[in-house]
């Protein structure tokens, strides 16, 4: 099974083999285009009104539709649910299964 770090790794080189324009000299072409790259978004940290990766809003909004006064500062609800929420009430006894469960299972 390919690692996590493998696949990164993986990911990192194809993006460098992207910047490969002459194949007789991969590695200058290579070397050219992350140069390129890192200039580009260096000047453009620099200049207004310009939008860029790094000062580009999220495509998605994860932020809470709820009051700011209702929202708990240790524990903020960020995200969204995958598919519809339900709700459910447990009795005592499962209650404490459920929490030997945990305290047994878990380091």
């Amino acid at each position: 099974m390919v690692s996590l770090i493998e696949k990164s790794c993986f990911r990192y080189l194809e993006h460098l083999k992207s910047y490969v324009r002459n194949k007789v000299q991969p590695e200058g072409s290579i070397a050219e285009g992350y140069l390129a790259e890192e200039v580009l978004s260096f000047c453009c940290q620099y200049m207004e009104g310009i939008e860029t990766r790094m000062n580009r809003s999220s495509r998605v909004d994860d932020s809470p539709n709820v009051d700011s006064t209702q929202l708990s500062t240790l524990f903020p609800p960020i995200g969204r649910a995958v598919s519809a929420s339900s709700t459910f009430e447990m009795s005592t006894m499962e209650k404490t299964q459920a929490h030997q469960y945990v305290l047994f299972n878990y380091p």
